[in-house]
């Protein structure tokens, strides 16, 4: 290759490297997924206590350090976060979050699942207000006494 032929294919590789460099990644959550959580960290005041995250297959226990942290956060009612991204059928990333609420002395847990990066989904985010949390013999979150969902489209 000429110098000028190496400098134009050296230019296209870069146009192409910084396209692709703000581009999202393809685990990350969606946009909309992130303001959300993002507005509800805001809105606890707190740092709740990070158990960390898993990226793990359906059905798999993924980081069972991290789940037995959110449970026994649960039991002794300290506020905690876990993440959870795991692949769909199709093969998009799901993001959900786990956290820890105490609200008098009593612990909850507030689901969140995003569905905006499944293709075969809506732009949205469900968000579950459950009673309890404990792990499966299995070593999966198995939640308990979710009354309610809200399907979320926009940052409340």
């Amino acid at each position: 290759m000429s110098p000028r032929q190496d400098s134009m294919a050296l230019a296209a590789i870069a146009a192409v490297t910084l396209a692709a460099a703000g581009t999202p990644g393809c685990d990350r959550p969606s946009r909309l997924y992130r303001d959300i959580i993002d507005a509800y960290l805001a809105s606890l005041g707190y740092e709740p206590l990070d158990c960390g995250e898993e990226q793990a297959d359906w059905g798999t226990p993924g980081n069972q350090a991290g789940r037995q942290c959110l449970v026994d956060a649960f039991d002794d009612a300290v506020p905690a976060r876990f993440t959870s991204v795991r692949k769909s059928t199709e093969g998009e990333p799901i993001t959900s979050d786990y956290f820890v609420e105490v609200d008098e002395g009593v612990a909850g847990v507030v689901f969140f699942l995003d569905q905006g990066r499944d293709d075969d989904a809506a732009d949205e985010v469900w968000r579950y207000d459950c009673s309890g949390v404990y792990m499966t013999d299995g070593g999966l979150l198995s939640l308990t006494g979710c009354d309610s969902v809200q399907v979320l489209t926009e940052v409340p």
